[in-house]
């Protein structure tokens, strides 16, 4: 059985030291994820996500946990800023990414975490979010906190199939809404696409790349689909014979 840590403050942050060496830091500029000619460090407020998406290495890991609740795990917010802080002052950032799988997956800490860092840091940054949390309020405090990008996921355009192959059940009216919701707000959108799924047909693809079109986002990602070992859709995949040889 796996070692579940429960605590994150009973673990140390991570230590990016090991990057400085040659071939390591590199001041790289990236004109997606963040502003032109800054340091963009990727760091994590917690770990854990609520969602069981068929595709998704958590779905298993999640059945293994010992509950839902514990698998959601956050730092401190005042605790995270000061971090955020000390790697800013240590590595010159300007701009941080967040790879919490899900960034509002407790919105007690994403208040109080906003509010703490707009006033000591105020750095731009980026985050990954669902579309059925990204209303004109969310966005607007993202936004006002310094939010510069979001990151959904799409997967496929086709409504049927997202909802029974995938697990993800929102309508496609809520994922327009949620880009115009950035849009107003300042935000860029940065969409996740998969293609070559099981069972999925051209006209699913073309569905996704119509729901792109139509929402305009800023960036967008069309992934190969991986089968993980564990997920529903592996199985899937592995019950229509579509991984013989692998």
């Amino acid at each position: 059985e796996p070692h579940q840590i429960g605590d994150l403050q009973a673990l140390p942050f991570p230590d990016y030291d090991i990057f400085e060496k040659e071939d390591g830091f590199d001041r790289v500029n990236s004109s997606i994820f963040g502003p032109k000619g800054v340091f963009v460090l990727p760091v994590m407020t917690g770990r854990g996500c609520p969602y069981r998406c068929t595709y998704c290495c958590n779905t298993p890991i999640l059945e293994g946990w010992k509950t839902k609740k514990t698998f959601l795990r956050k730092y401190d917010p005042e605790t995270m800023v000061d971090e955020l802080i000390r790697l800013r002052d240590k590595y010159n950032v300007g701009y941080f990414e967040f790879w919490d799988e899900l960034f509002l997956s407790n919105l007690k800490f994403v208040k109080a975490f906003l509010e703490i860092y707009k006033e000591k840091l105020g750095l731009p940054f980026s985050i990954n979010s669902r579309v059925e949390v990204m209303n004109e309020e969310f966005c607007g405090k993202v936004a006002d906190a310094g939010c510069h990008t979001i990151w959904f996921g799409i997967e496929s355009g086709d409504e049927e199939y997202r909802t029974k192959m995938l697990g993800r059940k929102m309508k496609n009216e809520q994922v327009v809404d949620a880009a115009l919701n950035c849009k107003k707000a300042g935000i860029n959108r940065l969409t996740f696409n998969i293609v070559g799924m099981p069972l999925e047909t051209a006209a699913n693809m073309r569905e996704t790349l119509k729901l792109n079109q139509k929402i305009k986002p800023e960036f967008f990602f069309f992934f190969p689909y991986i089968p993980l070992r564990g997920t529903p859709l592996y199985e899937t995949a592995k019950r229509e014979g579509l991984l013989q040889g692998l």
